[in-house]
């Protein structure tokens, strides 16, 4: 983004020189406290004040297309519900996993989640490290496959947000574009509840 606006910056000052090479650069002396210095200004035929007033105009046009453009996308949203604290964190491909380890087998255990295109939060997959007491067996609960080693529970569940109690023990975490956030971290280590959403800019 900003490499464009550079650009756009670059074009309108040899644009403006262009117009305007046939003026005349006049001093003026300034009698307030500013006298000692120097100050110059560039005379501008009507032409060139128009042309200049339109292509600062489409500048302006430019920045803010392109500020839009950047932050436009995916973002899930992370709330603090036993505080005013929040994070925002854009997704690429509009999927992020949580992570945490199972209270029963002690394993990691890891869900996938993707949103379409109206904000919906998708359950898709759960990966279990391990799979024993305490993990999903019944049909209803998903298609269950072993895939490098590791059990993937398939299944469809959609969720406007999600609302979890975090712990340190069960060392959760958010896995947004391959990188982990630790949420006991991020909530000082202690016992909090969260809530997830999604907010969709642009």
């Amino acid at each position: 983004m900003f490499f464009y606006l550079q650009k756009s910056y670059i074009f309108l000052i040899h644009f403006l020189t262009f117009i305007n090479k046939d003026d005349t650069i006049i001093p003026i002396n300034i009698q307030n406290e500013f006298s000692a210095k120097g100050v110059y200004i560039m005379s501008m035929n009507k032409k060139g004040e128009y042309l200049s007033i339109v292509l600062f105009s489409l500048f302006i046009i430019v920045v803010l297309y392109c500020h839009r453009t950047y932050n436009s996308g995916t973002y899930l949203i992370v709330q603090d519900r036993n505080s005013s604290k929040k994070w925002e964190y854009k997704l690429k491909k509009n999927e992020f996993a949580i992570g945490y380890k199972h209270s029963v087998e002690k394993t990691q255990a890891e869900e996938l989640f993707k949103v379409d295109k109206l904000g919906n939060i998708n359950l898709w997959e759960t990966v279990y490290e391990d799979y024993g007491v305490g993990l999903p067996f019944l049909p209803e609960e998903g298609q269950l496959e072993v895939r490098d080693g590791k059990f993937i529970l398939k299944m469809n569940r959609s969720f406007k947000e999600i609302n979890m109690t975090i712990s340190p023990i069960a060392e959760h975490y958010l896995k947004i574009n391959n990188k982990k956030y630790m949420l006991s971290k991020l909530l000082e280590g202690k016992i909090r509840s969260i809530n997830l959403k999604i907010k969709i800019k642009g």
